[in-house]
């Protein structure tokens, strides 16, 4: 051993009575069913011992659409998680749907969860899909969302936000982000409690002229008799500047 030592030989030592984290085991165990080579460095940060087992951070592990799967996998079997950091990867739609199909079949209220999901290859689709899960992210996420969306060049012809908690509070800023979001024809905020003082936002978001919604969807969001009558008369004022508009309030 000295004798190596002195010759600066690199000794390459191998451990194995290790006891790795549960969810760095239930992945060794999903690559083992599927007879995959386990990520070194995927490995590596699924074992830091300064990280918590519900905070899981994966970031900059070279990860794909297939080589993420067995991971996947065993973070489904986790279940527990507060902050999933996938971030720096080369991931694309596959697997934002699989994620998204985690969240939505755990037991687990998201309340508090952390998502770091930047530098990947998601489409704004797949992101909004993800985004507006119903009972999960609630107001939060269509905030959120909105607001990401305002910043950037996509282009959505149909905006969903229906059922997402959305209040009369936070109508007034979900609004001013709409109007930025290029080529919204239809928009649907059934189901959320927009009541009458969110009346007012949605007056000010169809007079802008930034705004392209021509179809509005607005049944069982507890407007009021106020409420109703007031978007009787700007639909009036709106169909004498434009050629079609769409209320749908039942």
């Amino acid at each position: 051993m000295k004798n190596l030592l002195s010759q600066k030989v690199c000794i390459e030592a191998v451990i194995n009575e290790w006891v790795p984290k549960r969810l760095m085991k239930l992945y060794m165990d999903f690559c083992d069913k599927s007879t995959e080579a386990p990520s070194h460095k995927l490995l590596k940060k699924l074992y830091n011992l300064e990280v918590s087992e519900d905070e899981v951070i994966v970031s900059d592990c070279v990860l794909q659409d297939r080589s993420i799967l067995s991971f996947l996998h065993a973070l489904e079997v986790h279940k527990t998680v507060a902050l999933l950091d996938i971030s720096y990867n080369s991931l694309g739609n596959e697997t934002m749907e699989k994620i998204q199909q985690i969240f939505t079949s755990s037991n687990q209220k998201y309340g508090g969860l952390t998502l770091d999901l930047h530098c990947n290859q998601f489409g704004p689709t797949a992101l909004f899909e993800f985004l507006r899960t119903k009972s999960y992210w609630y107001k939060d996420g269509a905030m959120r969302l909105t607001e990401a969306l305002s910043c950037g060049p996509q282009e959505l012809e149909k905006f969903d936000l229906s059922v997402c908690g959305i209040t009369s509070d936070f109508t007034r800023k979900i609004c001013g982000h709409i109007v930025q979001i290029n080529g919204i024809v239809e928009l649907n905020l059934g189901g959320n409690s927009i009541g009458d003082e969110g009346c007012y936002a949605l007056e000010c978001m169809l007079s802008d002229p930034q705004c392209s919604v021509k179809s509005l969807i607005l049944d069982r969001c507890h407007l009021g008799l106020g409420g109703i009558l007031r978007i009787i008369v700007w639909t009036d004022a709106i169909l004498g500047l434009v050629e079609y508009f769409e209320l749908l309030l039942l």
